[in-house]
């Protein structure tokens, strides 16, 4: 009969540090849910795999997986042995919050030097005593995540091509010009989905204004009028 989960987690006095977590799972699956902090993860044995951004993923022992806040995502063990995994929890503002759509793309990061310095801060937390040196080995780390999440990732970028694509073709078919600064509403105010000014529905001008009625003058203006005059 196989043994059960062996965990160990704890809240460091580390600043930007949730909390850590080792685990050795030897049967395990949980179900979707969410953290409210950054989830940076080393799986030293096995393999999980895990669904994010409604795609099936794995991790794999010489990346780091990060999991951005509120995105849901499930996990499992693939094999039998089950898997080993350390986790640090990063506050929600150690690194960009308008980067989130990166990760959820990209979560995998095949870096050796990001590696160690993961695993250098876990093997100074797990001897209490030099938070200092943990508080910033946490600081490397925002700074190395931050470069990487400053990459736009393929498939980011493939879909950011295709919405600038459909945009212009929107523009056009309206009768503007696609480098028109208002073509496809992006400079506008407008985000993806929303049509540009002038646009509504599948691509049709907003019809013109109807041209306003001459004041009848044979009548004295009302209350509202005079007020208005003033």
């Amino acid at each position: 009969m196989a043994s059960g989960p062996r965990i160990r987690a704890w809240r460091p006095e580390v600043p930007g540090l949730a909390e850590v977590l080792h685990g050795h799972f030897p049967r395990h699956a949980y179900p979707a849910h969410t953290h409210d902090t950054w989830t940076v993860l080393l799986v030293d044995e096995g393999t999980v795999r895990y669904d994010l951004g409604r795609h099936e993923r794995a991790t794999a022992r010489a990346r780091v997986t990060v999991l951005p806040p509120h995105v849901a995502h499930d996990g499992r063990s693939v094999e039998a042995g089950g898997f080993r995994k350390r986790v640090l929890y990063l506050d929600a503002d150690r690194l960009d919050a308008e980067r989130v759509g990166r990760w959820v793309d990209d979560p995998d990061v095949s870096d050796p030097v990001l590696w160690r310095a993961v695993d250098r801060v876990h093997r100074v937390l797990a001897h209490p005593g030099d938070e200092l040196a943990a508080e910033s080995g946490i600081a490397l780390l925002g700074e190395r995540l931050g470069r990487h999440a400053a990459r736009v990732a393929p498939v980011a970028e493939a879909r950011a091509a295709g919405l600038a694509r459909r945009m212009r073709e929107s523009a056009r078919r309206a009768g503007g010009r696609g480098d028109h600064p208002r073509g496809g509403g992006a400079r506008a105010g407008c985000g993806p989905g929303v049509p540009g000014p002038g646009v509504r529905g599948r691509g049709r001008r907003a019809p013109a204004p109807l041209p306003r009625r001459a004041p009848d003058r044979r009548r004295p203006p009302g209350p509202a009028a005079r007020g208005a005059a003033r």
